[in-house]
């Protein structure tokens, strides 16, 4: 009978640390899965302070250097037209034009308008007529392209005028149609 007894308390005694262990672990599950989560947050939120603790030294440096970059800001900020005001880009057209001898007519966008489809930066579409030498015309595209504003040609019509005489070349008048995208402000 004595061994009946041992038996039943070994039996109570591993169901009872069955259920302390049982209690202990479905208690202190949530609080070890509570302390993994707030040591990822932790992590986290100290990237992100890391994160910003660079940005502010980056902004700080830039603000102590900005003096050195301002001409090149100003340089930039020139390469892109005012589409409400495009004056001085109409001024440049016709100036480069006048300069080679060649006649311009520019089509500009209605007043204002923007055309952005798809591109990160806002941008018009001009056309110009252009009525001279080819040579010239040649000249004058060279010039587009490595003028001071960030254009791109998009297409060029190359047309011979009509001319009275039978010997027509490269010394006759031609007309060309540009097609430019402008970037602008």
């Amino acid at each position: 009978m004595k061994i009946k007894t041992q038996n039943k308390i070994y039996i109570i005694s591993a169901v009872f640390v069955l259920f302390i262990l049982a209690l202990a672990l479905f208690l202190a599950l949530p609080v070890f899965n509570d302390i993994k989560k707030g040591s990822a947050q932790l992590l986290s939120a100290k990237q992100d302070i890391r994160s910003l603790q660079n940005e502010a030294a980056a902004l700080e440096n830039f603000q102590k250097r900005y003096r050195e970059y301002q001409p090149n800001l100003e340089k930039i900020d020139g390469m892109f037209i005012d589409l409400k005001t495009p004056v001085d880009f109409i001024q440049f057209l016709e100036k480069t034009s006048s300069d080679l001898e060649i006649s311009s007519q520019i089509s500009m966008p209605p007043r204002g308008q923007l055309q952005n489809t798809g591109e990160k930066w806002p941008f018009a579409i001009f056309q110009i007529n252009f009525k001279g030498n080819f040579a010239k015309i040649l000249e004058l595209s060279k010039k587009l392209e490595s003028s001071p504003y960030l254009i791109e040609i998009q297409d060029l019509s190359l047309k011979e005028a009509k001319s009275g005489t039978a010997k027509a070349g490269l010394s006759s008048e031609f007309n060309a149609i540009f097609l430019i995208k402008v970037f602008a402000k």
